[in-house]
């Protein structure tokens, strides 16, 4: 068996992400190749075996030469993995070192300690213990560092204010690993093996026990971490071998990994295959990504009343009780307008987390607000305060306590990321993270208790009344405080933010609420980094077990918002929903860091979405180097699965004859069904429902006639909406190739934008005035109203203007028979609320459903973003000024009073929450808001 250990796995990898206050080491004559992604060092010795300090981690990255489809696996010994092989984590777990059997001393000569592995106990000093004592990893016995055995060796590690543990490693030499009493990292020393042999074995028969080996020579006790699912290497086009990145990170115990296998269908993939060539764009990334991830914030999905500190993990939780009545784990299941299911209501929030407030908490017969600011002068402190709103009643003050439950501690997602806690009275709680040192969390008053939990801080029971709580970290410089200077920070910190909104003169509030609606839905994990679900928490299955859900279209439509209010949430969603393309060549309807829906996508606009980036911010176009090989990718895809021809007689645009057409055809929205079957596939819906979701229009009446073609796994029609969609994005992906220098790629894709923006010329219905679906076998207009028999029309029929593709004749000819009539869409002055989701003619209008009606941000703005290609037009832009108007009305409707960003709203009313199924706090309804700002020119 050949094994790869790892230093030299490193050495082929070379990785190059490195933060900037973290350096890289090296001993000997190996070069240290793995960087630590979050914390610590990572120590590699002569003899090519890396080890690493509990709870530290290394990052390999590089590219990975095999040929054909692979299931690949890991073996080792010890430490948390995650392996991705481009873009696709495919490996995510932990490597436990299983026990073997004793064996016999090598060579029968008891002196001889190779193969054997000690382990001090590290455990905490109790009555009888020695706190240097040491046991065997996996076997019974524990030998005691006696004064007599190893005075010499603990004399030499007290001296350096340290207290040790000894790795024996099968090598000839045994290393001592240190850490000091206040915390932190000692430097390593070198022990001879005779020396330490001699006191490990006397002071092992001196306590009448043998040396319990932890594994024989010639054995490699290991487990095996196996791929989700076999992937072709590589996958991307035009790649000669595929992207590889694998993390390693040893687990709090003191088993760390000292080598790894990696497997390809079983067999050993030799160093050889593993290059240590990483991507100019991919450094970037991680660079940025790191650069990024710092700093207190709401990073937790599952909890509005968490704040965790990045990139270390440590988090301060609130639970607030009022007699019998509790609420923890605030907005887990996502928002409502249900207030028994979500009892809150949202506040003002700077997206790096600077200032947070939930406005209004209820509990019981308590109102409380909550408010934090980050203070100090690297803002590695925060407090917390929680005033009250509405007393508590006598009834219930005098029976049971009205607390917070405070705790802290490292969730549950942010594995493998560790801090050792523990309660330290009333004084607060305390925390020990590598790489930061400790973190306080301190009572501002004297009513506070302890628990084995946490602390208990009691909440005033009158009108005003103000608790806090102080929270220090590493280097922070608040060390003391009290509860008047704590809100005099919350006070300062939200006047700072207001004053960014006072900027945009009458439309302040209007940037508030969209800046509001991306900073509270910003969160963090492991896999994705920093990016927004389209709302936080999430009563989803399909969201588990990471509780968020990533929907392409959605996620897209957020980094536009983002935009003007943060650039790494705009880059990073943009990356991070990209990424998720799975190995099948397109990017996923939503993905969960684990499984998606996986049998088909939603409409495409990414490649929008990342020219709206690049054309406002042009440092941001080194995404284009990282990102166009999959959106490349997912462009053919469209066309090699989706796209269908008319019959030739049904216009002059297409070549067709009603069967799939690769090259000339239009989409039709499908699902491919055998993807069902993958083992990354979260859904299974019927094939109707999910060709209609793949438009993203889940109950739109217009695919109310469809029927589902099982041959082609399409549905009856193609798409006005989506083949427009379709043509920008070839023709956004083009503008974005030919600036970053790729001219074959630009050539193939305006060739392709071109001859869909010349098919969708057989979408134009003379007599409606409008483009309209058709069945794509016989060329038939589709689909006519149930009631009425009149065509459906809904925003998507309007969508051709996105890519272009109307002249201007039509472009009028549609904005004065339906965008501007009040009979229809009503988008003109004297309407107070616009453009709902199907025209107000249709029999469906009055359904106030979702996609039957309502008025959605995503399609107002893409219909802003059609009219302003046409703005030199008296009559688009005076809609887009129209539309501009009505949008921000909506949007202000539920922002102002209630702090609400809907999924979408009641077009006439502009009510969000007048319907049970409208979510609120859901990122893309501030688009409505955005096009109001762009219009003001505000932002740009």
């Amino acid at each position: 068996m050949v094994v790869l250990p790892l230093a030299l796995m490193g050495a082929a990898l070379m990785g190059a992400c490195v933060r900037a206050d973290i350096a890289a080491q090296s001993y000997g004559n190996t070069a240290l190749a793995g960087v630590p992604t979050w914390n610590g060092t990572v120590q590699t010795f002569s003899d090519g075996v890396a080890h690493l300090e509990p709870n530290t981690s290394m990052t390999f990255e590089g590219q990975l030469s095999l040929v054909g489809w692979s299931l690949l696996s890991l073996e080792g010994d010890g430490g948390f993995a995650r392996l991705w092989v481009d873009d696709h984590l495919l490996i995510d777990g932990t490597l436990d070192a299983p026990a073997s059997p004793p064996c016999e001393h090598p060579g029968g000569d008891p002196t001889r300690l190779d193969g054997y592995r000690m382990f001090n106990a590290d455990l905490p000093t109790t009555a009888g213990d020695d706190p240097h004592s040491m046991r065997h990893d996996g076997g019974d016995c524990t030998a005691h560092c006696s004064a007599t055995v190893c005075a010499a060796l603990c004399r030499s590690l007290a001296s350096k204010g340290c207290v040790g543990f000894v790795t024996m490693q099968n090598r000839p030499f045994n290393v001592c690993y240190m850490r000091k009493l206040a915390g932190g990292n000692c430097s390593t020393e070198l022990v001879p093996s005779e020396t330490f042999a001699s006191f490990v074995l006397a002071d092992a028969n001196a306590s009448g026990c043998a040396v319990a080996p932890n594994f024989c020579p010639g054995a490699s006790p290991h487990s095996e971490l196996v791929a989700k699912y076999a992937i072709p290497i590589p996958f991307l086009p035009g790649a000669a071998a595929a992207k590889f990145r694998l993390e390693i990170t040893s687990s709090g115990s003191l088993h760390s990994p000292t080598r790894l296998r990696l497997l390809s269908n079983g067999t050993e993939v030799p160093a050889s295959v593993l290059s240590p060539t990483v991507a100019p764009a991919e450094l970037q990334y991680q660079t940025e990504r790191a650069a990024a991830e710092v700093g207190w914030n709401t990073w937790l999905s599952g909890d509005m009343l968490t704040h965790a500190l990045l990139p270390h993990g440590i988090a301060v939780s609130l639970a607030l009780h009022v007699g019998p009545a509790s609420v923890q784990g605030l907005g887990g299941q996502g928002p409502s307008c249900d207030t028994l299911k979500f009892p809150a209501e949202h506040g003002l929030h700077a997206v790096r987390g600077e200032y947070t407030e939930i406005a209004r908490v209820t509990v019981g017969s308590g109102v409380f607000r909550v408010e934090t600011a980050t203070v100090g002068e690297r803002d590695l402190d925060m407090v917390v305060v929680i005033t009250t709103l509405a007393s508590i009643a006598p009834s219930v003050a005098p029976l049971a306590p009205s607390f917070a439950a405070v705790t802290l501690g490292v969730p549950a997602p942010f594995a493998p990321r560790v801090c050792d806690t523990r309660v330290n009275g009333t004084a607060g709680l305390r925390g020990d993270c590598p790489g930061i040192g400790l973190v306080h969390v301190r009572p501002l008053s004297d009513h506070a208790s302890a628990t084995a939990a946490g602390l208990e801080l009691t909440l005033p029971s009158t009108v005003g009344g103000q608790a806090a709580l102080l929270v220090t970290a590493g280097g922070g410089t608040s060390s003391s405080m009290v509860v008047a200077e704590a809100v005099a920070a919350v006070v300062a910190a939200r006047a700072r933010l207001v004053s960014r909104y006072s900027k945009f003169g009458t439309h302040n509030e209007t940037f508030a609420g969209m800046s509001t609606a991306i900073a509270w839905n910003v969160i963090y994990t492991p896999y994705e980094g920093i990016f927004t679900p389209v709302f936080r928490g999430s009563p989803w299955s399909v969201s588990k077990p990471h509780n968020y859900v990533l929907f392409e279209w959605d996620t897209y439509m957020a980094s536009i918002i983002a935009v003007s209010i943060d650039p790494w949430v705009a880059r990073s969603n943009i990356i991070r929903m990209t990424k998720s393309l799975i190995f099948k060549g397109f990017v996923a309807g939503f993905w969960n860091g684990l499984c998606g829906e996986v049998d088909k996508s939603k409409p495409p606009v990414g490649s929008v979405a990342l020219e709206f980036l690049v054309q406002r911010d042009a440092s941001a176009l080194w995404l284009v180097d990282l990102l166009l090989p999959q959106m490349l990718l997912w462009n053919r895809w469209w066309a090699q699965t989706r796209q269908f021809g008319l019959p030739a007689t049904s216009g002059s645009g297409s070549a067709g004859r009603g069967q799939k057409n690769v090259t000339f055809g239009l989409l039709a929205p499908g699902s491919t069904r055998q993807n069902i079957e993958l083992a990354i596939a979260c859904t299974n819906q019927p094939p109707l429902v999910a060709s209609r979701c793949e438009t993203g229009l889940d109950n739109s009446p217009l695919y109310d006639d469809a029927t589902f073609d099982d041959s082609e796994d399409v549905i009856d029609s193609v798409d006005v909406g989506m083949s427009a969609l379709y043509a920008r994005d070839a023709q956004s992906l083009a503008w974005l190739a030919r600036e970053a220098g790729y001219a074959e790629e630009a050539i193939e894709l305006v060739a392709r934008g071109d001859r869909i923006t010349e098919a969708i010329a057989d979408l134009w219905n003379p007599a409606e005035g409008v483009y309209l679906n058709r069945l794509w076998q016989s060329g038939q207009w589709a689909p006519r109203d149930g009631k009425t028999r009149a065509a459906v029309v809904g925003p998507p029929n309007f969508y051709p203007m996105i890519a272009r593709a109307p002249n201007a004749t039509q472009v009028n000819r549609m904005i004065a028979r339906f965008l501007s009539n009040v009979s229809e869409f009503g988008v003109t002055a004297g309407v107070p609320h616009g453009l709902p989701s199907i025209s107000r003619s249709s029999s469906a209008f009055n359904d106030n459903s979702y996609w039957r009606g309502r008025t959605w941000g995503p399609m107002n703005f893409l219909i802003y973003l059609g009219l302003s290609e046409y703005d030199v037009l008296p009559a688009a832009k005076q809609a887009m000024q129209d539309l501009a108007r009505q949008s921000e009305a909506t949007f202000l409707s539920e922002w102002n009073g209630h702090h609400r960003v809907m999924e979408n709203y009641n077009s006439v009313t502009g009510e969000g929450c007048d319907v049970g199924n409208a979510i609120p706090f859901y990122h893309w309804g501030a688009l409505t808001a955005l096009i109001a700002l762009m219009d003001a020119g505000l932002v740009p």
